[in-house]
């Protein structure tokens, strides 16, 4: 967005209606957001590169950031196990997967990569489900 339309958009946005009766974040749940739209920023950027309105990849994902949140998260004991291991796993197959969509890039095979963008956004909302259950524990 140009700076000069900041002002207008900013006087002219309203909250989505389902943020208005949400409890306030504690400061606890601070890094689960934030490991949410860290996620979301990265499948976009990788998505957009797929898709060629990107040139560069995104930054490396092996550590992500989100895998470091995670294993910060393990080790403070704020949520339970089992619930970091479901989105473990699901953060595991997204990379696998994206990689997977790599190689086809690479190959020239991209019709058959952003074929299988859908299976990629399946994880992330499955993920993004799991980390809203972690803020909904808290």
């Amino acid at each position: 967005m140009p700076a000069a339309d900041l002002p207008g958009w900013a006087a002219a946005w309203r909250p989505d209606p389902h943020w208005v009766n949400r409890s306030a974040v504690s400061r606890d749940e601070v890094p689960i957001l934030f490991a949410g739209v860290e996620h979301r920023a990265w499948i976009m950027a990788f998505e957009a590169f797929l898709k060629g309105t990107r040139e560069a990849l995104p930054l490396d994902h092996h550590p992500c950031r989100f895998s470091a949140w995670l294993e910060a998260e393990s080790l403070a004991g704020r949520n339970a196990p089992s619930a970091l291991a479901v989105i473990a796993a699901l953060h595991q197959q997204m990379h696998t997967l994206a990689e997977a969509l790599l190689v086809l890039h690479a190959q020239g095979r991209n019709p058959e990569a952003l074929a299988r963008l859908g299976e990629l956004h399946a994880l992330r909302d499955r993920l993004l489900e799991h980390l809203a259950g972690l803020l909904e524990k808290s």
